[in-house]
């Protein structure tokens, strides 16, 4: 793989994972960490980088994609699991949470007069026609959308940096790695990772890496590159965070903290900057989930629903749940995502070590472990309904579930011991 074409696949995968939510946590975790924002920063990068980047790498590693999860935990629960994933951020929340992102912040604040309904036209058509074409995603993706989102971004941080007010306070909660690791698993992208590893795995394809070294080693490259960019953009946006945020921010939204930041430094052009920032974090997120959800469509119906036809059919569907509006998709987003996610996060550690670990019985195990303890966590935070939730290991840190799946995946390998199981290579 040659040099150039590692970076772009390392600026596709990097503008992928940045959407609207990675671009307001760190400011917030910046503001109440205060002159402790690099403890914060470490908290949140190992949970949302590290944890991200490693759940790709972990695909091409034990497999070829949404392929090694099916390999670990069998056919049709890692169907399920893979549908559940890839249809939920592509199709019903993250992607027409894309638009309806963009609208809240760059044009209602210019004019809220414009309807909804008539931006997400304009918008869901912009998609389309970028991902229309499988074959040039990475490079629609790499060439062109990250370049303007990253100059945007770095055009804030510096003008932040520079800024000769910024006075750092002390910080204004003693929980600050909690919160850090907590708001990290809030905006984790490792959900996606079956999606965008497939749009990956086609690219590498397109270049000619067919063998498992080749491709594993072009996967490390994207994903290290991919990591490095957004270690260093959540630095800067932390460090401003904390050096312009003032205490009686506290309590504003996280969106609402970075306009108030970005209008305190660039006024009402700031504004409209952030604007275009959070359009293009929310345009590059959307174009790499539709092509990821038509990709998965189309292998899962063995090329009975081609790739075009697919887009198009995600196209319609995401303009009807965008115009639901930003609050209602969120509300309904939360209490799914606290189900769906840990037993995506277990299944994909364990891959790493899928040389050591192979039987199924160990994924399945801890995969159900951690579907059943994030259903009781989501009972409780959703609905307060199971106030002993509070109680379990790991809780305030967003961990919850851990338990459940340490117990399931002990389980799973005591069973396997006393009745040795056909033993599934997943490497």
């Amino acid at each position: 793989m040659k040099k150039k074409d590692l970076l772009v696949s390392g600026l596709a995968l990097f503008a992928m994972f940045f959407g609207a939510g990675n671009l307001i946590f760190p400011p917030y975790l910046g503001l109440m960490s205060g002159r402790l924002w690099p403890l914060a920063l470490l908290g949140f990068i190992s949970i949302e980088v590290v944890m991200s980047c490693l759940g790709i790498y972990a695909l091409f590693y034990a497999g070829d994609g949404p392929e090694a999860i099916s390999n670990a935990v069998g056919k049709k629960a890692g169907m399920l699991l893979n549908s559940a994933a890839i249809f939920l951020t592509g199709i019903f929340i993250a992607a027409p949470r894309t638009a309806a992102t963009t609208y809240e912040m760059l044009v209602k604040p210019i004019n809220s007069h414009i309807p909804l309904w008539a931006f997400s036209i304009v918008f869901f058509a912009v998609v389309y026609l970028l991902t229309r074409r499988q074959t040039s995603l990475v490079d629609v993706i790499g060439r062109f959308l990250t370049p303007i989102l990253t100059i945007s971004i770095l055009v804030l941080i510096v003008i932040g940096i520079m800024s000769p007010d910024g006075k750092m306070h002390q910080p204004l909660t003693s929980q600050i790695m909690p919160l850090s690791i907590q708001t990290g698993y809030q905006a984790m992208d490792i959900i996606t990772a079956a999606g965008f590893s497939l749009i990956l795995g086609q690219n590498f394809a397109n270049m000619g890496l067919h063998t498992r070294k080749e491709r594993l080693k072009a996967a490390a490259g994207t994903c290290f590159i991919a990591g490095m960019i957004l270690a260093a953009i959540y630095a800067g946006l932390a460090y401003i965070g904390a050096a312009l945020g003032v205490p009686g921010l506290k309590d504003v939204s996280q969106a609402a903290l970075l306009v108030a930041i970005t209008s305190q430094l660039l006024g009402s052009f700031g504004v409209r900057l952030l604007g275009l920032i959070t359009a293009c974090a929310c345009l590059t997120t959307c174009v790499g989930l539709f092509g990821a959800t038509a990709s998965y469509i189309d292998e899962l119906s063995h090329g009975k629903i081609k790739y075009s036809k697919a887009i198009i059919l995600i196209t319609v569907i995401n303009f009807i749940i965008c115009n639901l509006g930003l609050t209602r998709i969120i509300k309904f987003a939360s209490p799914i995502l606290t189900v769906i996610v840990p037993p995506i996060i277990v299944i994909l550690l364990l891959l790493l070590a899928s040389k050591f670990v192979k039987a199924q019985l160990i994924y399945q195990g801890a995969a159900l472990g951690a579907l059943v303890g994030g259903f009781l966590v989501m009972l409780q935070d959703s609905f307060k309904l199971l106030p002993i939730v509070k109680e379990f290991p790991l809780y305030n840190y967003g961990f919850g579930w851990m338990l459940f799946a340490f117990i399931g995946g002990l389980l799973g390998l005591v069973i396997t011991k006393l009745k040795p199981q056909p033993v599934k290579e997943t490497a």
